[in-house]
């Protein structure tokens, strides 16, 4: 999704404020982004914030002519939530390919401290590096990436960046998983 809103360093709920006005389409296409990064499904969210799942399905699909206070509950929801997220320890912003984000939850403990794992997928170096200021901007402590993007980074950045190198382990691992298609 490439929009005006979501590419901005805004809060997801005036984000889903600011498409109110826009029109419905970009509406539908924030709340689904809006409910994964709050890794909610959009049943979920609906009962999070007190809206009929039917409302939230044709919000979601771009049919809806909502009430003003339906739009007012989803709205305060993700709005407390976010406030939730900011209050929670801290944040890494983790920055690498799909296969990698899938093998992590959100949620990680390090000797007794709870650190949350926010995803940034980039699949080039440039995309990593362009993800590493959004992911200053979204507010994390820190940054783990690969180690181009991470000598690139620890240039520019002002928070903490640690580029993950390959290991004998890793390297095996890979080398496994490649020798049967050789």
């Amino acid at each position: 999704m490439s929009n005006l809103y979501s590419d901005s360093a805004l809060p997801l709920w005036k984000q889903l404020l600011y498409a109110i006005v826009d029109d419905t389409t970009l509406f539908a296409e924030i709340l689904k982004s809006v409910s994964q990064e709050l890794n909610l499904t959009l049943k979920e969210l609906a009962e999070k914030a007190n809206i009929p799942i039917s409302t939230m399905y044709k919000l979601s699909s771009a049919e809806a002519d909502t009430r003003l206070s339906t739009f007012k509950k989803l709205i305060t929801f993700v709005r407390e939530e976010e406030k939730k997220e900011q209050l929670q320890g801290k944040v890494i912003g983790l920055i690498t390919s799909r296969d990698v984000l899938d093998e992590f939850g959100n949620v990680i403990e390090i000797d007794g401290e709870t650190i949350r794992i926010r995803e940034y997928l980039a699949n080039t170096i440039e995309e990593g590096i362009i993800l590493g200021v959004r992911a200053v901007r979204d507010g994390v402590d820190a940054i783990v990436c690969g180690p181009v993007a991470a000598n690139t980074l620890k240039r520019i950045l002002e928070i903490p960046v640690i580029g993950i190198a390959f290991s004998k382990e890793s390297l095996v691992n890979a080398l496994k998983k490649a020798q049967p298609k050789i």
